[in-house]
């Protein structure tokens, strides 16, 4: 599968999505990162090629000796170049999936539209589009009555289970450059370094890492289940009973 998470909107989440829940659930996948201004997924510590806006020619030359990939498309200007050079060759053929996450703010909403509007005047399929309703508080309907109002008239499919709910641990991760998957797999006591600890910079870091070793099972959970809501999985064919052996 090859999986392009963009939109025209900035700050939505995009390089935070694909690293803390894209790559660990898309392991074999090559990552790359279209955005030459802003933090990548290198930030986190996760390996990725790099290319700008204007290389997507080069890019689709590798595409396609690929079977799994995840495309990190900057905002704005990056993400503009990106859908301009995939016009101009009906590059979205070498796509499996679009995935637009947006903000509850209306600026992003509409941001997110204007991306899926492009795409399907490309002639991507409504069925690749894949919304991330991300940041919500309490209640996704609320938030997000723009976007939802213009999903449904335009018959564009969505599950409201694709919802990011907000939480401090994003931050958390983002300022110690950590990824989900290696707070998840972090043994370190950091409740007993915190009752230990008397360097007070030293505690700051700790006590940050003990709140995000805390939070990270359920926010991972949060994420399986927008994944899963994203790409749910074919229930397999039930095998026919094999016939009795002979006596």
């Amino acid at each position: 599968m090859k999986v392009v998470i963009c939109s025209l909107g900035g700050s939505v989440g995009k390089t935070t999505i694909t690293a803390h829940m894209l790559c660990p659930r898309m392991p074999d996948a090559k990552v790359i990162t279209v955005d030459t201004s802003n933090a990548t997924v290198k930030h986190f510590g996760i390996d990725a090629d790099e290319y700008s806006g204007e290389e997507f020619t080069k890019l689709y030359k590798q595409l396609v000796r690929l079977d799994t990939a995840i495309i990190d498309v900057g905002g704005s200007k990056e993400g503009k170049e990106f859908l301009e050079g995939m016009d101009w060759m009906d590059g979205h053929d070498e796509i499996d999936a679009f995935v637009i996450p947006s903000t509850s703010d209306d600026k992003s909403q509409k941001a997110t539209f204007k991306t899926i509007e492009l795409l399907m005047a490309q002639g991507v399929a409504k069925n690749k589009i894949k919304v991330i309703f991300n940041g919500v508080v309490k209640n996704t309907v609320d938030e997000f009555d723009y976007l939802l109002g213009a999903l449904t008239a335009h018959q564009i499919p969505f599950a409201i289970e694709s919802t990011i709910f907000k939480h401090d641990l994003f931050d958390i991760l983002s300022v110690q450059k950590r990824s989900l998957e290696s707070i998840l797999k972090d043994k370190t006591n950091y409740k007993q370094l915190v009752q230990k600890s008397d360097d007070d910079a030293q505690l700051a870091k700790l006590m940050d890492l003990m709140v995000a070793q805390k939070a990270a099972p359920k926010v991972n959970e949060n994420l399986d289940t927008v994944f899963n809501s994203l790409f749910p999985v074919k229930k397999a064919e039930v095998e026919p009973k094999r016939a009795s052996a002979k006596a």
